[in-house]
């Protein structure tokens, strides 16, 4: 069981293709606005010093996925502070509708990972639903 988890889901209208996991999960988290991009760059130099991996989510996300289908992308990365999953999930719903579901696992290995998350959380909230209405 993870420390902490959530899921955000998004209904969509479907247009001439229903929109694929992977292609749900490319514009999830490649595709952000100038807003999410300073706060993942201020991120990156707060934690740098502390010994948090500070990659580029975007830059890395081929070598997350653990698992891919049209219907669902399992993204994993494991750092010695915590380990985090996201599942992003697109199922078909009645009368030219899709849903489309971000889900996210954390499990933290000290109170290092705990102390990060617990600053990360409200960002991690304003990001996710953000993403998930720009779909």
């Amino acid at each position: 069981m993870a420390d902490y988890a959530d899921t955000y889901t998004r209904e969509l209208a479907v247009g001439s293709a229903a929109l694929t996991a992977p292609e749900a999960m490319r514009r999830l988290f490649t595709e952000f606005p100038g807003w999410i991009r300073g706060l993942l760059a201020l991120r990156d130099v707060c934690m740098k010093p502390f010994g948090l991996q500070t990659q580029r989510f975007e830059h890395h996300l081929t070598s997350m996925i653990q698992h891919e289908s049209d219907e669902e992308v399992l993204l994993g990365l494991q750092d010695r502070h915590l380990d985090f999953r996201v599942f992003v999930t697109v199922s078909p719903l009645s009368g030219q509708k899709q849903r489309v579901s971000v889900t996210t696992q954390v499990d933290f290995h000290h109170r290092g990972g705990r102390l990060y998350f617990t600053v990360i959380r409200p960002f991690h909230r304003w990001i996710v639903r953000s993403q998930l209405r720009r779909l």
